[in-house]
């Protein structure tokens, strides 16, 4: 019980209950002598996760660690949620930064993901893109770019072209397309991911809006300048909508520069 509402805790942003709940259950199952548990081993990821994204890395790296040991004790090193805490554990590398030690706990979850749930599974196509992404920091661009069109295959087989997962794993290319100077490629798959969004939750959602941005941008990229003042206005516009209090200390006479202050890393 206490894991789904530290989880809902977490989703909700209120990282401080999530915390709180957490503890309390890691300090039950710590009572009755479970740290053995795979259950207490998802209490723990839980709080690595919320920690990792509070950014305190050395409290999450020590967490996932121990979850890492205690699937392996438990569960064995061929089963899913082994493969699991592997995943989160190069995560957590990859945003240290170490990524050397972030490939191969990649490389070893990709394996037990494929003989586990075979190559056409979300959960195998999710660590491809993780490994594309690490590979990109790498400047691995090729091995990136293979990863990354094999993993959207697969989200196109399993959950559909009109699913939001889908819909993130294009966009998930625009970095890499605009490193490689594709730009056509990386606007085809922003405009098909942007219908995706937008016929699924709405052109107030915010991946929506930021696909439109970053269509402004790639089309500056092509010098279709047209393109690229029609879709910042637009973005602009929507960014207004939800940041209104923000802009309201803005000038009002350079309108255009005024979204870059709102635009995330493609």
């Amino acid at each position: 019980m206490y894991n789904n509402l530290g989880l809902c805790y977490k989703n909700v942003g209120d990282y401080k209950l999530a915390e709180e709940v957490n503890d309390k259950s890691i300090a039950i199952y710590q009572k009755l002598k479970l740290e053995n548990s795979p259950d207490y081993s998802t209490t723990l990821n839980n709080q690595a996760e919320l920690y990792r994204n509070l950014g305190r890395y050395k409290q999450a790296l020590d967490l996932l660690k121990q979850v890492l040991f205690i699937r392996e004790q438990s569960i064995g090193t061929k089963h899913q949620n082994y493969a699991n805490a592997l995943n989160n554990l190069a995560l957590l590398f990859f945003d240290m930064g170490m990524y050397a030690e972030a490939e191969p706990k990649l490389l070893e979850a990709k394996t037990i993901y494929k003989e586990t749930l075979g190559e056409n599974h979300p959960f195998y196509a999710n660590c491809l893109n993780s490994l594309a992404m690490l590979y990109m920091q790498l400047r691995r661009y090729k091995e990136a770019e293979a990863l990354k069109l094999e993993a959207i295959s697969i989200m196109k087989n399993t959950v559909g072209e009109s699913h939001e997962r889908y819909a993130y794993f294009l966009g998930g290319t625009i970095s890499l397309y605009d490193i490689l100077g594709n730009y056509d490629k990386a606007i085809e798959n922003t405009l098909k991911a942007n219908e995706i969004i937008k016929a699924k939750f709405g052109d107030q959602h915010m991946a929506y809006i930021d696909g439109l941005f970053n269509l402004a941008y790639l089309y500056t990229k092509t010098k279709d300048y047209k393109k690229a003042q029609a879709f910042y206005l637009q973005s602009l516009t929507y960014y207004r909508g939800q940041f209104a209090d923000y802009f309201e200390s803005m000038s009002e006479e350079d309108p255009i520069s005024s979204v870059y202050y709102f635009r995330l890393p493609l």
